[in-house]
């Protein structure tokens, strides 16, 4: 092999390609799966939480309760002015 600069290393070592290393790559691919599922269930687990927040609390069923409660505050101001009314229909007989 060649000598590279006289440094003691050869041109291969001094690339980097010199020394490889045995590297375990079944612990990368099984860190990848761990993350893969830990996504799956905390996807999962959001879903569900969507859902049963869906369920639970309606937008449709909120603005059903508030028209229903407007409504019912109209017709008490009605009963109201009808009553004044009828106080001032009496007085002028």
């Amino acid at each position: 092999m060649m000598r590279y600069l006289g440094l003691g290393k050869t041109l291969a070592e001094a690339c980097g390609k010199g020394g490889l290393q045995y590297r375990h790559f079944s612990s990368a691919s099984e860190k990848v799966g761990t993350k893969i599922g830990e996504y799956g269930i905390r996807g999962a687990f959001c879903a569900a939480g969507y859902v049963i927040g869906g369920i639970t609390s309606s937008p449709v069923a909120k603005q059903t309760q508030e028209d229903g409660e407007t409504a019912v505050k109209i017709l008490q101001r009605l009963d109201e002015r009808e009553a004044v009314l009828k106080a001032f229909l009496e007085k002028q007989e």
